[in-house]
């Protein structure tokens, strides 16, 4: 089709009022004739012939000044009645309802804004921020796909646009745009850091040291960039030489609130908590608003299990930021764990928001369950790791008596385990497909416990166990490490977490007060290859680790199920371990740490978790060292 016929196509389709065919062809046109200037000059025409129809228009240009004042809606109100077709005075309305957070009134404003005056691309970046302020943010991202298509090379366009892709964690398709716009703004300072920092919030960092050495070979000293790099060196774990650059930054910036923030992350980051506190507390000195200082102080100081202070660093941080959703994540983690179900579920779902939560929701067009239905047949699904969907299959039971039919899809290593107690359910593997029509809702796991664990009386309907392993295997475990009525203990030192391994693992040596017992048979739960480690702990000091190497225990969790059901009881530290240990029902002792490790799941009341009844939890006082919950075990397994 030639430029002639499609721009009677995009006139046609105006006077049909079927403006998204109108802007297609707009596009289509770009595509075709990127050089013509015809479609650029029917636009403005068109902007121009709206404009000076209205004999308000010096008017609306003074009212713009006006918009924070008590009386600013009703004027507007008044203009309308006496131009209802005047596009610009419904956007301005919009504008004032998106300036006091009424998002809703604002969409239909802006909405009717460009059904009266479809060419001003201004009306599609407004309602787009009130599509985002609706948590709408595909909608968002294409009200701003269309003002691109009336002005394609807007700089303020495709920043949102960008930064719209970033909010659905399209980082792909973002970072194709922060390109095109580096080639076409190329000494656009603010477009690179702004790159840097999102490239590094996602682990991006040999792509964001690039574009920082290409801008720090153009500046003089600028301080944003310096402090950059120390955001690189906290990416490479060089928490110290990140900490010595940030100290750098603030000797230029002695009064910068968001510095002393970083500093006390590295802090937190160096185990150095008081000097963490001290730092994010001077943060705040400087800028009462900086609403991640509070949200690092609720961190540090739920480490010292104070709880209630930390949910109310919390709730000031989102009081000052109502969409800042990690600190709305977190919170839902601190009430759960302070057995504040119901509060704790409904804040639990920002996780969806959170640009740390690297889980992606399905994708399908049926609708979360949010009633329990006995009719319908539902779809629920794993986010996370085999531990955590091991503790919320706790749930499978109860929830399959609430609806027709349950469909649960998950890793297809726990299969085997759940199968034989829940005959009733359909298990899938988190590799097959299921399609739309074969549910009528789904439902994360994470989000099972809203609908039915809102009280602590609810998780005393827990059946345990809930899940079994083989019983042939276990018969071959109990004659092969217990001919002559030993006791066998499992033994679980380590946890694979990439993020918290560190924080959450012991070292074998360190359990020798408890390895030393003479009446104990220990047997290998590790996950990971443990010979050398097992060889080293039996040639220094006699005690021998068993392995049952006709088991993964990695790849065959029926397997390891079955080793662990063979127990008389498992000592292990926060781990997958763990997890299976709680759902069949196996008396446990859990070494958690102190600090960053400990995750909100394994809350504690008289040392018991509220998911698994069965495992005693003994927590560490400090981070130097594990010798309190080992001279603890060790007193109490003299009874054993």
């Amino acid at each position: 089709m030639n430029l002639e016929n499609l721009l009677k196509k995009v006139q046609l389709s105006l006077n049909r009022k079927e403006l998204r065919n109108a802007l297609n062809y707009i596009s289509e046109i770009r595509d075709k004739y990127p050089l013509n200037k015809r479609i650029d000059e029917f636009i403005n025409s068109n902007k121009k012939k709206h404009i000076d129809q209205s004999k308000l228009f010096h008017e609306i240009i003074n009212l713009q000044k006006e918009i924070r004042n008590n009386d600013f809606a009703l004027k507007l109100l008044e203009l309308i009645k006496l131009e209802p077709n005047n596009g610009y005075l419904y956007g301005l309305l919009g504008d004032y309802h998106g300036s006091i957070l009424d998002f809703k009134k604002a969409k239909l404003y802006q909405e009717k804004a460009i059904s009266l005056c479809p060419f001003e691309e201004v009306f599609y970046i407004n309602l787009s921020k009130s599509l985002s302020g609706l948590k709408l943010y595909k909608q968002s991202l294409e009200a701003l796909k269309l003002s691109k298509i009336l002005k394609p090379k807007e700089l303020e366009t495709n920043l949102l646009i960008a930064r719209a892709h970033i909010r659905l964690f399209n980082y792909k398709s973002a970072f194709k745009v922060y390109n095109e716009l580096l080639l076409n703004y190329p000494n656009n300072l603010e477009i690179s850091l702004e790159f840097c920092r999102h490239l590094l919030d996602i682990k991006e960092t040999n792509n964001a040291i690039k574009i920082l050495d290409q801008i720090n070979s153009r500046q003089d000293d600028h301080n944003e960039i310096r402090i950059l790099y120390g955001l690189v060196k906290l990416n490479q774990n060089n928490v110290k030489e990140a900490k010595g650059i940030f100290l750098d930054a603030l000797r230029l910036e002695k009064n910068s609130s968001d510095i002393y923030t970083l500093i006390g992350l590295a802090d937190e980051k160096l185990g150095n908590y008081f000097d963490a506190i001290k730092n994010h507390k001077k943060a705040i000195n400087l800028d009462p608003n900086n609403f991640n200082a509070y949200k690092n102080l609720a961190v540090i100081t739920s480490f010292y299990d104070k709880t209630e202070e930390a949910i109310n660093y919390l709730k000031k941080s989102i009081e000052i930021n109502p969409q800042f959703y990690e600190g709305i994540y977190y919170l839902g983690q601190l009430q759960l764990y302070s057995r504040s179900f119901e509060l704790g579920w409904k804040n639990f779902e920002s996780r969806w928001d959170c640009k740390d939560y690297h889980q992606k929701k399905i994708n399908t067009k049926k609708t979360q369950l949010i009633e329990l239905n006995k009719k319908i047949t539902l779809f629920t699904w794993s986010e996370q790791g085999i531990g955590d969907q091991i503790m919320y299959g706790s749930m499978f039971s109860e929830l399959s008596t609430h609806v027709g039919k349950l469909i649960v899809k998950l890793d297809k290593r726990l299969i085997p385990i759940f199968k034989d107690l829940h005959s009733d359910i359909t298990f899938i593997g988190k590799e097959d497909k299921l399609f739309d029509d074969d549910f009528d809702h789904h439902l994360p796991f994470g989000s099972i416990g809203s609908l039915i664990r809102n009280h602590e009386i609810d998780f005393r309907r827990n059946k345990y166990p809930y899940i079994s392993g083989d019983k042939n295997v276990t018969s071959k475990i109990t004659k092969k490490y217990k001919k002559n009525g030993e006791i066998l203990v499992g033994m679980s030192w380590s946890s694979s977490k990439a993020m918290l391994s560190q924080e959450k693992s012991i070292d074998l040596e360190k359990l020798l007060p408890i390895l030393n017992f003479k009446n104990f048979n220990f047997i290998d739960l590790e996950y990971k290859d443990t010979a050398e480690e097992r060889k080293l702990i039996f040639r220094n000091y006699g005690v021998k680790i068993h392995k049952e190497e006709s088991i993964n225990n990695f790849s065959d969790i029926i397997g390891l199920t079955s080793i662990i059901d063979a127990c008389d009881f498992v000592i292990t530290c926060s781990n997958v371990n763990a997890h299976i240990c709680g759902a069949l029902n196996k008396k446990t002792f859990l070494l958690l740490p102190f600090g960053r490790g400990r995750l909100w799941n394994w809350n504690k009341k008289n040392e018991k978790s509220f998911w698994y009844p069965s495992i005693n939890i003994l927590q560490n006082n400090n981070e130097e060292s594990w010798d309190y919950p080992i001279k603890t075990l060790k007193e109490r397994l003299k009874n054993e």
